[in-house]
């Protein structure tokens, strides 16, 4: 899932329930969606299996005030640079943790997980674990693995060039990478 918040003006999500606009806006997890901001935004991804929220298949407006609540702990914290570990406190009353059996098989994913590693932590058969997978989390086990590699590979970033964090991280190539932030992200590698 993903909060986008803006700046300096509010930020809009098209979905297929139509284009919300507002200050603060939470993406649930695989809800279709683009954003569009008309000034400066900060977009915070939340890592599946880290929180939890009741399924919905809507765009929630998080406020104006809870916006800029969030966005003063995140540069509080980060500098700027927005790779907390942990759910924001300007968020604690909308996620709470995942407590979910998939919750917990998610967060001790490495970039090496396979489907099958997954199923025997749950104790269920592969088929399984992607049922569990799209009603829990909402997307795919492909999906889940490339944020998990997109999110290892921009946390080398500062201190590796870009083809030597992809190929960490378990991209193909540098062009892999590019490929991956751009679909997920809107943004390449180099912009990190």
């Amino acid at each position: 899932m993903k909060v986008v918040v803006g700046r300096d003006a509010p930020v809009e999500v098209a979905s297929p329930s139509g284009i919300h606009a507002g200050w603060s806006l939470l993406v649930p997890p695989g809800l279709p969606n683009s954003a569009t901001a008309h000034g400066a935004y900060s977009a915070l991804f939340v890592d599946p299996g880290q929180a939890a929220l009741e399924r919905t298949d809507r765009v929630l407006d998080l406020g104006r005030r809870r916006g800029e609540w969030l966005l003063e702990e995140l540069d509080a914290e980060a500098g700027g640079h927005h790779r907390a570990a942990r759910i924001p406190a300007g968020l604690a009353d909308v996620l709470g943790p995942d407590q979910h059996p998939v919750g917990a098989a998610l967060r001790r994913m490495t970039s090496t997980t396979t489907i099958g590693d997954l199923a025997a932590r749950l104790g269920v058969s592969p088929q399984h674990v992607r049922r569990m997978l799209r009603e829990h989390a909402g997307t795919t086990f492909g999906a889940i693995m490339r944020w998990h590699r997109l999110r290892e590979a921009i946390a080398l970033l500062p201190r590796s060039p870009i083809a030597r964090a992809g190929a960490e991280s378990g991209f193909a190539d540098q062009a892999h990478l590019t490929r991956t932030s751009t679909a997920m992200l809107g943004r390449t590698p180099g912009t990190f």
